[in-house]
């Protein structure tokens, strides 16, 4: 796969198609509209449209917001990133159908991030997780060479040893890009879990410092 900024991705037959990214000035609505805090905060707008190798159309619609840390002097003297990170995607799929999936993620760059994929209106909800530091005998932790997208899923079979929640996907944040799926999912599935996981690769927030 090639570099994905530009949103001329392809990825194993999953095509990136209608990309655009806007860099706007914060407007006091999105994630970080409710806590009132007025620290320097970026904010992006993404909307891109996924073809997958079946046919299928979904579409993601995304604002996405990166704030200066309470501590940014103290972190940026000790060289260490901590900017606060919220996003919200809604996705569409597999188009012309309205049913509308709600991602989204909040955190710091300073720890591997948290998040939700649920259908609009309902309250089961698949857990995300952006993993970008290793942790070492909970002692230190380090930076891992590219950092990764996992989606889990508890309605996924039970394996041999496994906790209640399964990876059904992933993706690695950087390039060259690499996917994987659990072969149990379905067309319907792998399409959202695809255009979810990409939204993050897309999104330039620094998951891939």
């Amino acid at each position: 796969a090639g570099r994905s900024r530009r949103g001329d991705l392809n990825l194993g037959g999953y095509r990136v198609s209608a990309f655009t990214l806007h860099d706007e000035d914060f407007d006091g609505t999105g994630p970080f509209a409710g806590d009132g805090r007025t620290r320097p905060t970026q904010q992006l707008r993404m909307r891109f449209e996924l073809s997958t190798p079946e046919g299928a159309r979904w579409r993601s619609n995304c604002v996405a917001q990166r704030r200066q840390p309470p501590d940014h002097d103290l972190a940026a003297a000790v060289d260490e990133l901590r900017d606060e990170i919220a996003l919200r995607c809604e996705l569409e799929g597999p188009l012309p159908s309205e049913t509308r999936w709600v991602l989204t993620v909040d955190g710091d760059l300073g720890n591997n991030l948290l998040g939700r994929l649920q259908l609009e209106g309902e309250d089961s909800l698949q857990v995300v997780e952006i993993v970008m530091w290793h942790q070492l005998l909970d002692l230190t932790k380090r930076h891992m060479p590219a950092s990764l997208a996992l989606i889990r899923s508890d309605a996924l079979p039970q394996s041999p040893g496994g906790g209640s929640s399964h990876t059904a996907a992933a993706l690695i944040l950087d390039s060259p890009e690499r996917a994987w799926l659990a072969r149990e999912l379905d067309v319907d599935q792998r399409g959202l879990a695809m255009v979810a996981l990409l939204s993050l690769r897309l999104l330039p927030l620094g998951f891939d410092s």
